[in-house]
């Protein structure tokens, strides 16, 4: 019998497949290979230091940064915390960031040293602490280095209950205005163990992941899925056919497991769509209208 899936049990999981490759970065000049065990210490650090962090010790933590090992990372970090994920558009506008910040009432956030650079202001006006989750060695005044934290011991983490808010994301605003809606971890169970038992993929292959991590569908199926599963994620060096099919080319997957969407997603939204976002819920869907 399958146990009932849990962020703290796939992290389990991934301690136990040592080396196995876990995320597969391509960038411009290298290949970087994060094993499964890695991610999962670099994920429990975090998730250790958000839980003694004293910065609105049970709120939301954003998230803002582009595809990465340490996204994943940071992302699996925060839901082992018992936190609330707030993923933001990588490519969203310093006003839409703050409209963001505004309507998911976060005052922690995870972001790089690019980022930081225009939204300084910003956190100081809300007073949101930031972490910086990119490997970027440059100082910065406004956010402490993430990675100076991993040595942190890992400790035991109280399981979130299943009806706990997990992941507060934005549909796209492909016809209308985005909207936010809250996924529980139930929510999240539901839909992993079902792919789970279909078992589409496996050990032995790797997933081609280019879609922004900050949708819930790459989230929850392309990333939390595919690592369940313990087939190696595939990040290109870029979103486009050209990059993506020419990291397939360079041996990026052995066999084509890549997750397919058939959708379109808007790369820009309206300011006043994210500040019109305001909590409300239903029975089993949570919706910010």
């Amino acid at each position: 019998m399958i146990a009932p899936w849990t962020v703290r049990g796939l992290l389990g999981d991934l301690i136990a497949r040592g080396a196995h490759p876990a995320v597969i970065l391509f960038g411009d000049d290298n290949v970087v290979t994060w094993g499964s065990k890695a991610l999962a210490e670099k994920a429990l650090s975090l998730a250790h230091e958000l839980r003694a962090k004293e910065v609105d010790k049970d709120g939301a933590v954003a998230l803002w940064a582009p595809n990465s090992p340490a996204w994943i990372a940071a992302a699996l970090g925060i839901l082992a915390s018992g936190r609330m994920l707030v993923p933001i558009d990588d490519l969203a506008d310093p006003e839409q960031f703050e409209a963001a910040l505004k309507s998911s009432g976060t005052r922690l956030i995870l972001t790089t040293a690019r980022h930081l650079d225009a939204i300084s202001a910003i956190l100081r006006t809300h007073n949101v602490t930031a972490l910086r989750v990119d490997e970027e060695m440059r100082t910065s005044k406004d956010a402490t280095l993430w990675p100076a934290l991993v040595d942190n011991q890992a400790i035991d983490l109280p399981a979130p209950a299943d009806n706990a808010p997990a992941i507060l994301s934005w549909t796209s605003g492909t016809t209308g205005s985005p909207k936010a809606f809250l996924l529980t971890h139930r929510n999240i169970a539901t839909n992993v163990e079902a792919l789970r038992q279909m078992a589409v993929v496996g050990c032995r292959d790797r997933a081609l992941l280019p879609l922004p991590l900050h949708h819930a569908y790459p989230l929850v199926v392309g990333m939390l899925t595919t690592l369940t599963l313990g087939t190696a994620i595939v990040l290109p060096g870029g979103t486009t056919g050209p990059a993506s099919c020419g990291r397939c080319a360079k041996g990026a997957s052995r066999r084509s497991s890549a997750f397919r969407v058939f959708m379109k997603h808007s790369r820009r939204r309206s300011t006043r769509a994210w500040k019109a976002a305001v909590f409300s819920a239903s029975s089993s869907a949570h919706y910010w209208k």
